[in-house]
């Protein structure tokens, strides 16, 4: 199952750590947004939208291509 791991650069929990946690999954992404701490989605929004909407339109392109 495809995930997103996402942060922000200045979060408490470091780009290493999610980056430890993405490597645990399969089929993880990793995006870090460079301007955010704790909350990318408000910090960040357009941008934040931006990539989820990117990563949904993969993941459902991914499941019509396997139906």
């Amino acid at each position: 199952m495809p995930a997103l791991v996402t942060g922000g650069r200045h979060d408490e929990a470091r780009p290493a750590h999610l980056a430890v946690l993405a490597q645990g999954l399969r089929d993880a992404e990793l995006v870090i947004f460079e301007n955010s701490s704790h909350m990318a989605f408000i910090e960040e929004r357009e941008a934040y939208i931006r990539v989820v909407e990117a990563f949904l339109g993969r993941v459902e392109a991914g499941a019509a291509d396997e139906a």
